[in-house]
């Protein structure tokens, strides 16, 4: 992994204060800066991420209530962030993209009949508070049952190399659940 910190100098306009920038070799390119104490990703060559950017814009406009999808979405992500800890891919969590779709299905499925972000916090936590996560997953048309899903493709006909005594083994050994403290030396 290669990473390059810089340092600033002196701020002499008084505008702009970029505190560190970080580069990392991982699969998408970003440049992480911590610009007047807000946390910026900086990605380039990312014709997907630029699409999705593209989808979300549209969405926006379409429901077109002083942009109350994109202050939608920085609210849950900050609650996701802050008071849950969910949110983080490079750390096994939730991704940005998973997060703005499940946004996306609140205000597809309440038909954008939101006063303010807020509201959809409120009905984003109520509809996922209680879903069945063990047997469903959303798309933006909704709930989608795990079971109706096509199983991985496989190269061969034998056996999985991770099967179940294997995987449930290391999840009992691995596992970390929320609210439960780490009392291990």
């Amino acid at each position: 992994m290669s990473c390059l910190c810089v340092l600033p100098p002196p701020n002499v306009t008084g505008v702009l204060n970029i505190g560190h920038a970080l580069t990392a070799a991982i699969q998408v390119k970003i440049i992480k800066c911590l610009v007047e104490n807000i946390m910026v990703d900086i990605s380039f060559n990312q014709l997907g991420g630029l699409c999705t950017l593209c989808f979300l814009e549209e969405v926006d406009n379409l429901i077109n209530q002083n942009h109350l999808f994109k202050r939608s979405i920085i609210l849950i992500k900050a609650w996701c962030y802050y008071e849950n800890c969910i949110l983080g891919a490079h750390h096994g969590l939730i991704s940005t993209y998973a997060l703005e779709t499940l946004v996306l299905y609140i205000f597809h499925g309440f038909n954008n009949s939101f006063a303010g972000p807020l509201e959809v916090l409120y009905h984003f936590l109520e509809f996922f508070i209680n879903f069945d996560w063990e047997n469903f997953c959303v798309n933006l048309w909704g709930p989608v049952p795990i079971s109706s899903l096509p199983d991985p493709p496989r190269k061969d006909s034998g056996e999985l190399l991770l099967n179940k005594v294997f995987l449930d083994a290391c999840s009992s050994l691995y596992a970390v659940f929320p609210g439960v403290q780490d009392n291990q030396g």
